[in-house]
């Protein structure tokens, strides 16, 4: 049966529908039409001073009513991201025109508008937007305006000119600047295009990119040349399951130098966050320098469009400061970075291990410095590592690198001690033990004075902490108990800390009961015996050496939990141990609580005398100054400590150690970075420092 509307209903439509069409509200016809008569396209204003904005508005089709007419801006060349202008990076010279500028427009009638702006040194897009009403909205085409910064100082030199380079033919740049000296947070975008090399089916287009920068008129002679890249990258391969996906990895930065192109830099951290990368130029005669920077993989398949935001490229007549080694897929052991020769080579390498944490890598690693790059190499992916060391153990005259592993075997964690040894161009691995417990930190030095090294640790069974060494004599492995009774113990040196020509094993231990103690064993007679030095606040991290110039070994303190004087020296003179406090000092970066994780005595500067660096907790909510990498350096004259920020990379620096880490016969600042919270998504990372 056929279903009719009632005349009731009928009626009631009609009327809904009536009330909608009378409710819905007409387009108006009234259109604003902007046009932007100055400033020219393409303008560079000098730093300081002003431009003019002037433009026509005209109401077409109807009267427009009251109109009101902004200047806005959009940061970085082809920006679309317009806002008004209000004093934040762009401001209106006072009594050059109102923000907005407002007049009545009937129909055909139009005004004219003008401001004189000013603001801080970047690439901006300019227009001109108009609103009423009763009129639709309006706005003119946009004009490119750069600001440049104060002139750089001397011994910098920032870029004349730069372009595709032909031999690539391919990638593209968004945003050129003026001056590329300044951080502006305004950025240079270079990114990769597609090349056409892939097939149609499937479609896997490689994507390529190579850019010239181009440095002309350089002073000669001069005797460092630096280049000088602050940025982030965007790769567009995270989280991509798909086999097509991007491979790039890096973005590398290439010398022309002696007929070839030589990588200087390899710019791999997958990080939103800016950084400063500074590399050497192995050139420093040559009045012109060219650069180039490409992608790292050309390989048909990447089809992404990978990108480098630069806000500053420039060159320096100095050496390089800070040296990126790598980003790393696991977090730094809290003392398991380490440089020695560990592959019967003349020269140094960097051991690191990765800490216990099932949710992202583990192992350990070695990094060699060879043309120019690091290399990393995997030894192997065992299990977490919280300490190793670098050392002759066996005493066949070639180095090992013992490790405290933590190993996750079906839900729980297998603790052992290993140690490997480069035989034959391959790394082999010995097992000395597996414990019930965790290995909290291992030394390695020579205990009991007999001439030989032994691996000291501590081990933390369920009844409390222990300090034991392990021997080798007569091709077999001996266990030896120094003390049953430990404490909590973070720190162990071996050192001759009392001048009788004698190694003492140093240990920092902390008791819930008892507190902190700093305390030292001396092997006497066939056993050990134990001196207790001071009391201390909690403690994590101990080093030994000769931090004030008096010919003495000290001890170094790094206090964890303290609310000040977190580094502290102790030295025994005449009998008496006695403390200097050294952070804190007046005139010094903070003098707030800090949590120190790490100290490392050495001759940072190549003065012949030693220093002290520590690292520190970089948190964000202590009211820090986040300057989490620094040292102290001791004045025998005044018999005072001063303090220096070697860095504040916005991580923390889990282990600092000073040591030769590019075999240029020159010590080094090196640091394993951490992010503090677990849910960060900042990256570990190693660097290093050179202090001048």
């Amino acid at each position: 049966m056929k279903r009719r509307l009632t005349p009731v209903l009928a009626l009631s439509l009609i009327f809904m529908l009536g009330i909608g069409y009378v409710m819905a509200a007409k387009p108006p016809k009234t259109a604003l039409d902007v046009s932007i008569l100055s400033p020219h396209d393409g303008i560079v204003v000098d730093n300081g001073g002003t431009f003019a904005v002037e433009g026509i508005v005209l109401a077409k089709r109807g009267d427009a009513g009251l109109v009101e007419t902004y200047v806005q801006y959009g940061v970085g060349e082809g920006s679309t991201d317009f806002m008004n202008v209000e004093g934040i990076d762009l401001e209106v010279v006072p009594g050059s025109g109102d923000q907005p500028q407002t007049e009545t427009l009937l129909k055909d009638e139009s005004y004219i508008v003008r401001w004189d702006l000013t603001g801080s040194p970047g690439t901006y897009e300019i227009r001109i937007f108009s609103q009423s009403s009763t009129a639709k909205s309006g706005s003119s085409e946009s004009r490119t305006v750069t600001i440049l910064g104060a002139s750089p100082p001397p011994g910098v030199e920032t870029i004349d000119s730069e372009s595709q380079d032909p031999e690539i033919g391919y990638g593209k740049s968004l945003g050129t600047f003026e001056s590329t000296y300044h951080k502006d947070g305004a950025y240079q975008i270079l990114s990769e295009e597609k090349n056409g090399h892939g097939t149609k089916k499937p479609v896997d287009d490689t994507t390529e990119m190579g850019w010239f920068y181009v440095f002309d008129d350089l002073e000669t002679p001069r005797d460092d040349t630096s280049f000088c890249l602050y940025g982030h990258t965007e790769f567009n391969n995270e989280f991509d399951m798909f086999a097509w996906a991007d491979t790039d990895s890096a973005f590398f930065v290439q010398c022309f130098s002696s007929g070839s192109w030589k990588t200087i830099l390899a710019i791999t951290r997958h990080d939103t966050s800016d950084r400063m990368y500074c590399v050497d130029v192995p050139d420093d005669t040559s009045t012109t320098i060219q650069l180039r920077i490409i992608d790292n993989d050309r390989e048909v398949g990447n089809r992404e469009i990978s990108s480098l935001y630069i806000d500053q490229a420039y060159i320096v007549f100095e050496p390089a400061y800070e040296y990126y080694i790598a980003d790393l897929t696991g977090d730094v052991g809290w003392q398991s970075l380490k440089i020695g020769n560990i592959d019967n080579d003349p020269e140094n390498e960097i051991v690191l291990g990765l800490a216990p944490n099932t949710e992202k890598t583990m192992g350990l690693r070695y990094f060699e410095y060879s043309a120019g790059l690091w290399n990393e190499h995997v030894i192997d992916d065992f299990g977490g590592i919280h300490s190793l060391d670098i050392g002759d153990v066996d005493n066949d005259g070639v180095n090992e690198i013992w490790a405290a592993f933590m190993n996750h075997d079906e839900g729980t964690w297998v603790y052992s001690l290993r140690y490997y040894e480069y035989e034959g161009n391959t790394w082999n691995h010995y097992d000395i033990t597996f414990l019930e417990a965790g290995i909290s930190t291992v030394t390695i030095g020579d205990i009991d004075s007999d001439g030989a090294d032994e691996v000291v640790f501590a081990r933390f069974p369920c009844d409390g902490y222990e300090l034991r060494y392990y021997e080798y004599q007569s091709d077999s492995w001996s266990e030896i108990g120094v003390d049953d009774s430990l404490g909590e113990c973070h720190g162990i040196e071996i050192a001759d800390v009392d001048g009788d020509n004698q190694n003492e094993t140093i240990v920092l231990t902390y008791d819930e009961t008892g507190g902190s103690c700093l305390k030292y064993y001396e092997f006497d007679s066939g056993g050990f015996l134990r001196y207790d030095i001071l009391d201390v606040p909690t403690g994590w991290e101990i080093d030994s050496g000769d931090v004030d110039g008096d010919g003495d070994m000290e001890i170094a303190w790094a206090n964890y939990g303290a609310p000040e004087n977190e580094v502290r020296v102790y030295d025994y003179k005449l009998g008496v141990w006695s403390e200097q406090i050294v952070s804190d000092v007046p005139g010094g970066c903070v003098e707030i609580s800090t949590a120190v994780l790490h100290v490392s005595i050495g001759d940072v500067d190549d003065d012949g005398d030693n220093e002290m660096a520590i690292g520190i907790v970089d948190d964000g909510w202590r009211g820090l100054t986040n300057d989490a990498v620094r040292y102290y350096e001791y004045d025998k004259s005044s018999g005072t400590w001063t303090e220096h920020t070697i860095s504040d990379p916005d991580l923390s620096a889990e282990v600092v150690v000073i040591g030769d880490v590019d075999n240029d016969g020159a010590n080094e600042v090196l640091v394993g970075l951490n992010a503090w919270y677990s849910y960060s998504t900042q990256v570990p990372e190693l660097r290093y420092y050179k202090i001048n």
